[in-house]
């Protein structure tokens, strides 16, 4: 017979191995199918009965309503969320670059969620397992939007679903521009603030165009956890985070790393908001503006819709007339009899003046008197 060559592959071999190409090749086909059934079949369900996304285009945040005395000064504040609206030419470049380094590096190039971050996340949170550390979140800032405008704080699959859907088609209806002002203005910054400009405010009294690079990164630090980085309880979290948002800044070039290492090099002194001194004897007075008020616009328009409303209070006569009232009452009552005792025993004090007005702090001061204890 004809002798066998060696070498020669096999026959058989050859079509098992494409058998098995094949197999692989079905099976990555039908896994595909049924991912892409899948991923329907839940859009579908976690987008059946969401808000409409068009109402953003003209929607403007509860901003609070002032009310003022005739000479201008401010008598009360009326508000259910203290909050400044500012449109988003009037915000400084610096606060916008602070706060979308901070939270979301791609805000102007992701089409509303963003992958990387994602997967960035989730390997993230892969390494840190077990080891009792909070997870890395991965929402943009069109997801925030969506959540805090259009959804509840539920922490579920479900409410992410519907979130990363709804910020596709927000990032679809609206401008990046017009996205990101919604976000400065509606976000809570602590310390009872909503937006940028409140919190510019209630921490360093200052308006945005005031605002240091520090000062500008302490804000942007603020929107994970507002509380927990309290400059005024909590200093060293707060200059941590901030120190942060620095470098994410310089990462970014959005400043320069001689800027962020200056910036890094002071240290955060908040000043917190102070409110002009009230006109006495104005509170009764603004309180009946409130009422009329609510039923002339209704309870929401006066909390909530940015009202100016100048009065004909006349603070110099207000407050004549506020100790005329007060001194004919105490002369009345002391033509009355109205001596009833002593008000309060105070233990033998000895030493300075201070020491005696400091006891007399301590004592609840009668009905009706104005005035702080005297000796």
């Amino acid at each position: 017979g004809k002798p066998h060559r060696a070498g020669k592959p096999a026959p058989r071999r050859r079509s098992i191995v494409g058998r098995l190409i094949g197999a692989l090749f079905g099976l990555l086909t039908l896994v595909l199918i049924v991912g892409a059934i899948a991923g329907y079949a839940a859009y579908m369900r976690f987008s059946a009965d969401l808000p409409d996304v068009e109402g953003l285009r003209n929607y403007q945040p509860p901003v609070m309503s002032r009310v003022y005395a005739g000479d201008a000064r401010p008598i009360a504040e009326l508000a259910t969320e203290r909050r400044i609206f500012v449109p988003y030419a009037a915000i400084p470049d610096m606060v916008k670059h602070a706060f979308v380094s901070a939270e979301d590096q791609n805000f102007w190039i992701h089409r509303g969620v963003d992958p990387v971050a994602i997967v960035r996340a989730g390997l993230t949170d892969l390494a840190q397992y077990g080891q009792g550390r909070r997870p890395v979140g991965a929402s943009t800032i069109t997801q925030q939007v969506a959540k805090n405008m259009l959804l509840d704080n539920q922490v579920s699959l479900a409410r992410k679903a519907k979130e990363a859907i709804l910020a596709i088609r927000i990032e679809v209806a609206l401008s990046k521009e017009r996205i990101l002002e919604l976000y400065l203005n509606e976000i809570y910054l602590g310390l009872q603030s909503y937006g940028v400009a409140a919190a510019g405010q209630a921490y360093f009294n200052k308006s945005l165009d005031q605002l240091t690079i520090a000062e500008a990164a302490f804000l942007a630090a603020l929107p994970k956890a507002p509380n927990n980085l309290n400059p005024f309880r909590y200093p060293d979290a707060a200059r941590a985070r901030r120190d942060y948002v620095l470098d994410r800044m310089a990462e970014d070039h959005a400043i320069t790393l001689a800027q962020a290492a200056a910036a890094k090099a002071e240290p955060i002194v908040p000043s917190q908001f102070r409110r002009p001194e009230p006109v006495p004897g104005a509170d009764w007075f603004a309180e009946e503006v409130r009422r009329r008020l609510i039923e002339q616009f209704g309870p929401e328009a006066t909390t909530q819709g940015g009202l100016m409303v100048r009065t004909s209070l006349d603070p110099a006569l207000q407050e004549t007339a506020e100790r005329t009232v007060h001194d004919g009452l105490i002369a009345y009552d002391r033509r009355m009899g109205g001596w009833r005792g002593p008000v309060a025993h105070l233990d033998a004090v000895t030493g300075p003046r201070s020491d005696w007005n400091g006891a007399l702090g301590q004592v609840t001061r009668p009905p009706g008197m104005l005035a702080s204890w005297k000796l």
